[in-house]
């Protein structure tokens, strides 16, 4: 906000508001600007960066660039330690304007994963081709580091660290899929690649479970939600599915949805009997909170009804 300092307001270099140009690009994806308004064609100095998949913008809100380099920056402050949605340290731009090409932006692409930079898989120097059989001693030491901070009741770290381990895993997944037929000797042979899908699908589960207790730390219900639902698409890791369903179950319940959060602990109830205590005091918390809600709506339709 250029105008009023408060987000209520700000002037465009085309005016106080300009035109809508097109809605091409779908919010399907995080790292995406978008321009701010307050309905069709109200565009002024306002933008704001995606962080996952927002599909209720399409049509709506006209994106027009994506970022290219401090995503982990952008992670950061997502994930800074808050009250009530303040962050508790200020989060303030010292400096701002144009990089010219080959200028320096800031973003060193030689970051090590291990040595506090939590840098994008997609910005940094790491190449899984000559690398990537200290690829996961490496993202195995990170998610220590990880549990180490989350111990301490250091969340915002710890998801920080979970979520670059995440970021890792899937652009390797991607490069080592079994099916892909590469005609070059450097890469991994198609067992070898067999293997190691298994070893990045079990790390992956592991970490979606640890980003999912910070997450609820943290109120994010929906990014918890799926963060279990990559762990329990993962068929071959049903080890890890009751703790899955166990999380999303108490983030369903959170946001209302509590059918669903039932369905959830009373399948981790048949999966980890061992939990029956944990889960069914879940389970009655939830029909209480369930009935309590019903309640308020019931009383609020008899009043809507009454007043007519």
């Amino acid at each position: 906000d250029t105008t009023a300092g408060d987000g209520t307001r700000g002037e465009s270099i085309y005016g106080e508001v300009f035109e809508d140009e097109n809605f091409t690009v779908k919010h399907d994806s995080a790292g995406l600007l978008g321009m701010a308004n307050r309905g069709p064609d109200t565009n002024g100095s306002q933008f704001y960066v995606t962080f996952q998949p927002i599909p209720k913008f399409d049509g709506k809100n006209v994106l027009f660039g994506a970022v290219k380099k401090g995503m982990a920056v952008l992670r950061a402050i997502q994930y800074c330690e808050k009250d009530c949605d303040c962050p508790r340290s200020p989060i303030v731009i010292v400096g701002c304007g144009e990089i010219l090409r080959g200028e320096d932006d800031g973003c060193s692409p030689d970051y090590g994963i291990l040595e506090g930079h939590d840098i994008d898989p997609e910005e940094s120097d790491y190449h899984f081709r000559d690398e990537w059989r200290a690829l996961f001693g490496y993202l195995d030491r990170v998610r220590q580091i990880g549990n180490d901070l989350y111990r301490n009741r250091k969340f915002s770290g710890a998801l920080r660290k979970y979520t670059v381990v995440v970021e890792y895993i899937n652009c390797f997944m991607k490069w080592v899929c079994p099916d892909v037929e590469v005609d070059d000797k450097s890469y991994p042979r198609r067992e070898e690649r067999i293997q190691m899908m298994l070893r990045s699908r079990a790390t992956s589960a592991l970490v979606h479970l640890n980003r999912a207790a910070c997450l609820l730390k943290f109120q994010n219900w929906t990014e918890c939600i799926s963060s279990c639902t990559e762990v329990l698409n993962l068929e071959d890791q049903k080890v890890h599915h009751a703790k899955a369903l166990y999380r999303r179950g108490q983030a369903y319940c959170e946001i209302k949805e509590f059918e669903k959060s039932l369905n959830d602990f009373e399948a981790a109830l048949k999966e980890s009997p061992d939990e029956k205590a944990a889960i069914q005091g879940w389970i009655r918390m939830v029909k209480s909170r369930r009935q309590e809600y019903e309640g308020k709506e019931r009383k609020t339709y008899e009043r809507m009804f009454n007043l007519k």
